[in-house]
């Protein structure tokens, strides 16, 4: 693959540096130059074990880049790297916890390495440390974080954490770094000092720099104008419900019946997002899912800037606004209920707004979102036009960078199948569900 200068130049500075921050926002492609350097230590032998920690949602990044690596690259990447997410370092005195701390790490990269930002939890005393034990970092000799938030999200106490995990105790210790850095007030009748301003900014910002390069996509102008889109695959967990529907047309369960070609698509749609509907009843019934996890940690890691997020069904905005709602996180939602169809110019209007949540039929075409770069699809439109005018949305007169398209697919499901139709601009009809259930199931579920 050829490398975009930025990409370019942090290689450059990863093989400069044995401890660097990678300050890069979503999309600018840091996965690979981080790869490509963690594959030169290890053929050259200078790294022999290493490991890779990232949100469920990135780890597909990650898989993505390697299948692009040189097949000796992808054998040491197979032999040496390990693979792991947040949640498995975050549970205290787990297995997982207990072999990584056995293990020799010769380097560690952490991906949406803000995740370490609080120095209290258990994630970050297992990998930086406390007064009573080592965390696993101190062996490491290379330590990189990968972040697009850290900084910019204007929490300058987030910085401690992932510097501390970057120098040890080269570092500033936690008490000298709250008192000189940061303003706080203690809350009476209590220990605890809450953060009300900064002191010495420019000294703690020139400090990080040292140690980190900063790629915003509006700076990188060799980019295309629309990104390759970004897949991430979703385990499916409610393998029952959906071979049963597949198969039998059926969900026993729920007393859930298809029999027409129709609503035995929706609902093998519905049941890879995680929930399925009784036509009779009008109930819908939640399933075993992480596709609204993997949503909610590409949020994050998006933020502070904005995002659209494109769905389908009625129940997935409910699902999508639920969570929003649990993040704290301000939104407005154009569908068939809004009565406000100009709804999406607060959007781009108001910089509070940070997430706008669209139905497919509604926000597709018409409105601008430039204001967004990010475009996230819980699950997959039939339609290939529906589609390329919903990218559309922010690929318009005024975007300032690069546009970015990220697809939630569950494996082995019908999203699956509708996404390859769409990325040969084609349409997922009537025909494509036939062949897909003939190949798979031998028959098909035909209208009465």
């Amino acid at each position: 693959m050829k490398l975009y200068k930025h990409q370019e130049k942090i290689l450059e500075l990863l093989t400069e540096c044995d401890r660097f921050m990678v300050l890069a926002e979503q999309g600018t492609g840091k996965t690979f130059p981080m790869l490509l350097h963690i594959t030169n230590l290890l053929i050259s032998g200078e790294a022999k074990k290493w490991l890779v920690i990232a949100p469920l949602s990135a780890l597909g990044a990650w898989e993505r880049d390697l299948s692009r690596l040189s097949p000796l690259r992808q054998k040491v990447a197979k032999d040496a790297i390990t693979f792991i997410n947040y949640d498995k370092v975050s549970r205290k005195g787990s297995k997982w916890q207990q072999t990584l701390s056995d293990t020799p790490w010769d380097g560690i990269t952490l991906d949406e390495g803000h995740a370490i930002s609080n120095p209290t939890s258990n994630r970050t005393r297992f990998l930086i440390g406390t007064p009573k034990f080592m965390g696993i970092a101190e062996r490491a000799t290379y330590r990189y974080i990968m972040t697009g938030t850290l900084i910019t999200n204007g929490r300058l106490e987030d910085v401690w954490s992932p510097m501390r995990f970057l120098l040890g105790d080269e570092w500033h210790d936690k008490a000298y770094f709250w008192s000189h850095f940061l303003k706080t007030v203690q809350l009476p009748s209590s220990f605890v000092r809450i953060v009300t301003g900064y002191k010495n900014t420019d000294e703690l910002l020139e400090s990080v720099s040292r140690y980190s390069i900063r790629v915003e996509k509006k700076d990188c102008l060799d980019l295309p104008a629309k990104m390759e889109d970004e897949v991430v695959t979703i385990p499916l967990e409610a393998k029952k419900e959906y071979e049963e529907m597949l198969k039998e047309g059926t969900v026993d369960a729920f007393d859930i019946i298809a029999d027409n070609p129709l609503v035995h698509s929706l609902r093998l749609r519905q049941i890879s997002s995680g929930y399925v509907g009784n036509s009779d009843t009008g109930e819908v019934h939640e399933l075993k899912s992480k596709k609204i996890t993997y949503l909610k940690e590409l949020v994050e890691s998006t933020l502070p800037h904005k995002v659209v997020i494109f769905y389908e069904f009625t129940h997935s905005c409910e699902q999508i606004t639920a969570m929003l709602d649990k993040m704290k996180v301000k939104y407005v939602v154009l569908n068939g209920a809004q009565k406000d169809k100009q709804i999406w110019r607060k959007f781009q209007e108001d910089d509070s707004i940070q997430v706008f949540v669209g139905q497919y039929q509604s926000a597709c075409e018409g409105i601008d979102l430039f204001s967004s770069t990010h475009t996230i699809y819980f699950e997959p439109t039939r339609s290939s036009r529906i589609l390329e005018q919903s990218r559309d949305r922010t690929h318009r007169t005024g975007v300032q960078s690069a546009c970015n398209y990220t697809f939630l697919l569950t494996q082995g499901t019908i999203e699956e199948e509708i996404y390859g139709k769409l990325a040969e601009y084609k349409d997922f009809t009537d025909d494509c569900y036939k062949e897909m259930m003939e190949r798979r199931n031998g028959k098909v579920f035909d209208s009465e």
